[in-house]
């Protein structure tokens, strides 16, 4: 159960994304676009933006994004914050207010994790200002990404089973990073 205090949007990959800024279609065709622009994203299900229909995801300063349990997302093409963005477990109420009324408190692994996929273009990955919280879940990571060298700003990694993984020769500049309670 959603919180009637939080705004929310819930993206579901088989249906078109209802209330506040978000919009995804339900069969996407050629390139998709997604645009969060305000409120809180809930989602059940895990973000995939790859080859198969190529697709855009870019999320607005302040936007919140909370995962639930094997929810995840995976860049496989492009995607873009636009100042602070907080990806995060449905279960944590401390940004954006309690999600699920009288749900678990949040904990390491509540969630997958964000994963670059090995394939995606350096230039199309731009997540600076992004805050991941609580994930690892089902063997991911906080943050994870492979093969090529990627430039990230002011990341915040806390609270997840894993924070960091590089994988298949992977490496990253990694300015301003914060690495805690990992």
């Amino acid at each position: 159960m959603i919180s009637p205090l939080s705004p929310c949007v819930e993206i579901c990959l088989d249906a078109l994304a209802t209330g506040t800024g978000a919009q995804l279609p339900s069969q996407p065709r050629g390139r998709t676009s997604v645009r969060a622009s305000v409120g809180i994203l809930a989602l059940w299900a895990s973000l995939v933006f790859g080859p198969l229909h190529a697709a855009d995801l870019t999320l607005a300063d302040g936007v919140v994004v909370k995962f639930g349990t094997d929810a995840g997302l995976t860049a496989r093409d492009r995607i873009a914050t636009e100042g602070t963005v907080v990806l995060t477990s449905l279960n944590d109420a401390s940004v954006g207010g309690a999600t699920i009324m009288g749900g678990p408190a949040a904990s390491p692994g509540d969630w997958r994790g964000v994963a670059i996929e090995p394939g995606a273009y350096v230039a199309d990955i731009e997540l600076d200002g992004i805050d991941i919280r609580y994930a690892g879940g089902s063997g991911g990571a906080g943050l994870s990404f492979g093969r090529l060298p990627f430039d990230l700003d002011q990341i915040s990694v806390s609270q997840c089973t894993i924070g960091v993984r590089a994988v298949q020769g992977g490496t990253a500049l990694l300015n301003g990073m914060r690495l805690y309670n990992n």
